[in-house]
């Protein structure tokens, strides 16, 4: 998966993925990739949710707003006060953030 969309899924359904691994619950994601990848899916979830945690809460709820509840960024701007281009800085920062902290193949593309 290229490394924009990885990044995204993981900042939308980190939340969803942990309480089904948590709760050991059988989603069909599991049944179709190898231990290798089930290893490497859930070490990304942990880094997604520690940079979540490490956000301030402002930070935070954008990010809430935009991936786990999928607002638009006019949207977010307009229920909390700041522009546009305020909310597409506040999830650039935290994709680049994110992507740092997994490294490897995700790091920053020059």
């Amino acid at each position: 998966m290229e490394r924009k969309l990885y990044i995204e899924y993981l900042l939308k359904n980190v939340f969803r993925l942990e309480e089904g691994f948590l709760k050991d619950k059988e989603l069909g994601l599991l049944d179709y990739i190898s231990n290798e990848e089930k290893v490497s899916l859930i070490r990304d979830l942990l880094v997604t949710k520690d940079v979540y945690s490490h956000l301030d809460i402002a930070k935070r709820e954008v990010l809430i707003l935009r991936y786990i509840e999928g607002l638009m960024v006019k949207e977010i701007a307009q229920k909390l006060h700041y522009s546009e281009t305020r909310v597409k800085q506040i999830c650039k920062e935290a994709k680049e953030t994110l992507a740092m902290k997994l490294g490897g193949k995700y790091a920053k593309e020059n």
